[in-house]
This record gives C-alpha cells, structure tokens and sequence, in this order.
C-alpha cells in the first residue's frame, strides 16, 4: 500500500498462488514522471524544443498542468490518487480519464470520518477537500502548495490572506466577502493574551483547519475549511477546533462565545446531523436523507453519503435515487447505483441496465455488482453483454487488489449471489487466513453455513467473532438468531440481550429479542421490548403487528385495536390482513364479558 505511492510507476506484481510478490518500480521516490506521466515525449522536445512551435504540444508531457490551469479539478485528480483514502482497481494507472477510471473514494463512513465529515482515522485530505467551499469554487493545491519544493507558497496568515482579504484577491473566486480577516475584529483573539496557546487563535489554521496526528508523527490538517461548530460538539460529540486549544473549557461555553461575537447561529441543518441520525437508524432520518440528496448545494461526497445511507430504509427516496442515476456527478452516480443493493431484483432491472455503457469505470463496475444479485439473463438483450463485461472489470480490479482481505471477501460476496457456494466458502476462508479479525467474512460465512444447514458450523463462527469482538453487537445478533431458530431459546435471549447493548439504535434486534423473551414467558419485558423497537422505527409493520397480537394475548383489546388500526394504515388497502384483525377485535369486544 505505501509503496505505490512513495515510488514512481510501481507495479505490484502480487501471486496469490504462492502468496508472494514480485513487485518493480522505475524509481525510489515520487519522480516528476509520478505526477506528469511518461517522460520520453518531454525529453525528445527538450532536446528540440525548437522544432515544435504549438502551444498544444510545448513541452510534451502526458499531464500538463499548465495547458489546463483553468480546470481545477484536473490538477486536483492527478494529486488525489495520493492524497485521499481510496481503493484501487486500475493495474496500471495510465495518468488519463477520471480519477473514477482507476478509484474508489471512500465516503464519509462511520469510524473514518467524524459524522459531519471531519477527519477521523487516516483518510488523508481529498475527501475532505471535497466538502469546503473552496474546491466548490475552483480552488486546487497548487493555490497553496509548491507541488515541487513541497512546502506552502507564503507563511503563517499570509497564505490565506492572498485571498481572504479587503482588497481585490489575487484570482477571482466567486462568493468571496472583501473584510480584514488577519485581526481580531474577524477571529477575536490577541496574540499576547494567553502565553499558553502562544497566539495560536490569531492562527486561521488553528480555527478552519483543526488537525490530528496520525502515526504519532504526522500531524494533518483538516482540509473541508470549515467554521468552528461547538454546537455540533454538544449535539453530535465531535470535536470542534475552540476546545481543542482550550482544553479547560466545555463546548458549551464555546458557542456561547460564538453566538456571542458572530451573532448569527446556522438557520439550516447541518448534513452532519442527518449523516449522525442516519447512522443511528432513527425514523426521522428517512426524510432528511432524502432532503440531502435531492439538495444540490451539497458536496458531491455528502450526497454520495446521503445515498449510501438511504438503502437502509428500504424503497424511501426511490424516485430521487433513481434521478441520481443520472448526475453529472460520477461518485454520486456509483453510489445512487449501490443504493439499490437492497432493492427487489425487478426495480434493479428496470433501471440500472444503461449504467452498463457508462463512460466511467467505478459506474460500470458497481452496476454489474449489484446486478449480479438478480437474474441476469433477464436483463434486456442489448445489455447483457456490457453486464458481462463490466462484471469482468469488477473480478479484475479485485483481483489486483488479491492481496487485501476484503478483495477476497468481495468475490466471496460476488460467488454467494452466484450460488457458487463451495467457491465463496473456500473465499471467506482465505478472507480469515489473511486477516483472522475480518469480522465480516465470519458473519458471511455464518449465514453460509447456516443456508447450507450446517448450523453447529454457523453456530461456532459466530462464537468466534463474539470471542474475538466481544464489543461488535452483530456477532451476538446473528448467534442470537441462530441458537434461538437451533431451539436454544434460553441461550438465544442471553445473545439478544448483549446484542440490545451494544445496538440500541437497532429496532430490529429489540424486536427479536421481544419475540424470545415473549416465548420464554417474560411478557412485561418483552411488551417494554417491542415498545422500543416501535419508538425506534414507527413505519415497521412486523413491530407493529407484532404489538397487536401481543396485546390480543393479553386481552387489552383497546391496544390491540389502535395497533390493529395503525398497521391498517401503513400497509397497501388490498392487504387484507389487518381488516381481518380489526374485526376479530372488534367483534370479540362486543362479546359478553
């Protein structure tokens, strides 16, 4: 991983047949060929220059970056590959096309980023960079950063107030307010008032550019540029750049002082706040994830988000994510194609079919992903062989990647949906055997087992993960499951229970632990069970009529009869189930007591 991007032209060379490389690079260190592509062209004209007279073709090089300084995102693309936390699937990366040809970017997941998008773990600096207002307006690296001596173009307040100034700045970017920033009017800090932060607030990096320090020894600054939110800190625990200098201080005396100096609290909801919600699974964050997307202020990367988010919540913002299909936005498009993962496999034939031919790889790619878990042959005759050869290009890029676990958990997942289920175990086992805390490939191979009725085999790698990740509430859940369908019903509650813990925003797993508690006897738990679950998810029609029947066995039939009649009206009118309810109850009230 760090040695295709600290060497120039690096080939890996991985053979997973002996588990060994045989890897090759053309020099130890990022050369000017890394950025600007093959050199051959460049040396022949410099040899020359003179006998080469367009401007087109001056100097030569496969990437030139001055030929194309308007376009922003073009010099940004070529740093990205480097500098954002992304996969590969491209063998060679042929320093053309899209960044998307050759990458998948990761969006702002949970446990990477902070959920309103702040750096977390490693993720370098583009998915970031994405989300600030500055590469919405046309602002790339080299604005800031000498691509070649690697240092920034000015120092300290400097840098920042090229730009960020009263008088004319020196490229006209639009939406720029004209004000002093560099004085204590803007950031209301002295630079001799607190000898301990040693004027570190007059700093604007110390405020829009908040940093953390990876490896030990490499602090990295924050690139969305955002504005200080402690208001966020109290609502969402995420950090905020005031009380990471003052550490004596709470979040809520920072907003307080910026309420007080800005006078101008945020009218509109943060996307951080659904992104949190949405994580949470809560009912409210239905509507607001559909709001996300369709709002196309929004940065590319949080709507992409939005939409990896909303499969969650099964058909809600189909109309929108089907729109999406079609945005000039490439990660926004893969992504609109993954919210369907979930969907019936009629509504994944009946749309995604076009995305076969897409320009960009990653579309093609992830179309005849979620594809593959539908009949394929069914598709319309003219895409069947653009399914063949986008799901060629998926096998492939993965295979580059055969070196990583989850590649190899991929192709598990792509030979499951194929059926080939000898070949997706033997997969999921080499998944363990490369990294023995991969705890998907244990859940996968679990429900495997399971759907083979190997259930003592399903039964112990479930144990395995909750041994090995007592924290990780899914493991518990699915052995709860299990054990419980086994007929362990005592050994079921005991899993359901840990899993509760550890998942509290999970109504399904209250559910399920209702239903065991329900056939163990324990009918006041399991009633305060499935009214959480309910709380946590009001449209679920199982929870819903599950709360029915519980109060039909308890003869309150006043309950019953207000659940009968709210799953009447969450379900389709030619459903006649809950018609049939209501009038059992209704019936059986009029009956003498």
């Amino acid at each position: 991983m760090c040695a295709e991007c600290h060497t120039t032209d690096y080939q890996k060379g991985y053979q997973l047949e002996t588990d060994s490389y045989r890897s090759s690079w053309t020099e130890l260190n990022v050369s000017c060929q890394a950025c600007h592509g093959p050199g051959k062209n460049h040396v022949i004209w410099a040899k020359n220059p003179e006998k080469i007279e367009s401007t087109e073709e001056k100097y030569r090089l496969k990437v030139d970056f001055k030929l194309n300084k308007l376009n922003s995102r073009y010099e940004i693309e070529s740093c990205a590959p480097c500098h954002s936390r992304r996969s590969r699937f491209s063998k060679r990366y042929p320093h053309h096309g899209s960044f998307e040809d050759h990458f998948r970017l990761q969006t702002l997941e949970e446990g990477l980023y902070f959920a309103d998008g702040q750096i977390r773990e490693e993720v370098y600096v583009y998915g970031s960079f994405l989300q600030s207002k500055m590469y919405g307006q046309g602002v790339s690296c080299s604005d800031c950063h000498d691509p070649h001596s690697l240092k920034l173009k000015k120092n300290g307040n400097d840098l920042c107030t090229q730009c960020h100034r009263s008088q004319r700045p020196l490229r006209d970017f639009k939406g720029i307010k004209l004000a002093n920033y560099d004085s204590p009017s803007h950031h209301f800090h002295s630079k001799n008032r607190n000898t301990k932060l040693k004027g570190q607030g007059t700093e604007c990096v110390s405020c829009h550019m908040p940093e953390r320090t990876f490896m030990i020894v490499d602090p990295r600054k924050d690139h969305s540029f955002r504005v200080p939110r402690p208001d966020l800190s109290i609502k969402l625990g995420v950090p905020n750049a005031c009380t990471q200098c003052h550490t004596d201080q709470s979040n809520q005396w920072a907003s307080e002082k910026i309420k007080t100096w800005y006078d101008s609290p945020p009218k509109k909801i943060h996307y951080g706040e659904v992104i949190h919600s949405a994580q949470k699974r809560t009912s409210k964050a239905e509507g607001q994830l559909v709001g996300l997307i369709k709002d196309l202020d929004q940065p590319d990367i949080v709507r992409a988000t939005a939409l990896d988010l909303i499969k969650n919540y099964g058909r809600s913002g189909l109309d929108l994510r089907i729109s999406s299909l079609k945005d000039k936005s490439p990660l926004v498009q893969a992504f609109s194609v993954r919210s369907f993962e979930l969907l019936d496999s009629q509504i994944k034939l009946d749309h995604l079919g076009p995305l076969l031919n897409d320009k960009i790889r990653v579309v093609r790619m992830e179309t005849a992903r979620v594809l593959a878990s539908t009949s394929p042959d069914k598709l319309d005759q003219q895409y069947r062989d653009p399914f063949r050869t986008a799901l060629k290009e998926f096998v492939s890029g993965q295979e580059w990647l055969g070196d990583m676990p989850a590649s190899q958990f991929n192709l598990g997942i792509l030979e499951t949906i194929r059926g080939n289920l000898h070949e997706a175990e033997n997969l999921y086992q080499l998944t363990l055997k490369m990294d023995p805390s991969f705890f998907p490939a244990y859940m996968n191979l679990g429900n495997l087992f399971n759907r083979q009725g190997r259930n003592k085999e399903a039964e112990q790698m479930f144990r395995n993960l909750t041994e090995r990740q007592p924290e990780e509430g899914e493991g518990y859940y699915s052995l709860g499951l299990l054990i419980a369908e086994m007929g362990k019903i005592e050994e079921a509650r005991i899993s359901l229970a840990k899993a509760v813990q550890l998942l509290p925003n999970r109504p399904r797993v209250r559910y399920n632990y209702a239903l065991t508690l329900q056939h163990l006897g324990i009918r006041s738990e399991a009633e305060k069970s499935l009214l959480e679950a309910h709380l946590l998810d009001p449209k679920d029609t199982d929870i819903v009529y599950a709360l029915a029947v519980f109060y039909i066995q308890e003869r309150n039939w006043n309950k019953a009869l207000s659940y009968a009649n709210k799953l009447k009206n969450l379900l389709p009118p030619n459903i006649p189930g809950p018609k049939q309810l209501i009038d059992h109850i209704e019936s059986t009230m009029l009956e003498p007591q």
